[in-house]
């Protein structure tokens, strides 16, 4: 969704990530970091692709049209 939004991000995989920096991570975040993927925008916690989606289509960056 974020290249079809055309928006830069930085991915990065939870296993690929040592113990402290999940700790880290888990700590920044809070109790929201449930599931993944948990998408951070602008260093703020915006939820999984659902809220992403909502954000992108209010926001114009992607349509809900089908097919």
């Amino acid at each position: 969704m974020m290249a079809r939004a055309e928006v830069e991000y930085t991915e990065i995989k939870w296993s690929s990530l040592s113990l402290d920096e999940q700790h880290k991570l888990k700590h920044e975040l809070g109790p929201e970091l449930q599931a993944f993927p948990a998408v951070v925008i602008d260093g703020e916690f915006v939820g999984g692709l659902v809220d992403v989606a909502k954000i992108f289509l209010k926001k114009g960056l992607v349509s809900a049209r089908q097919g």
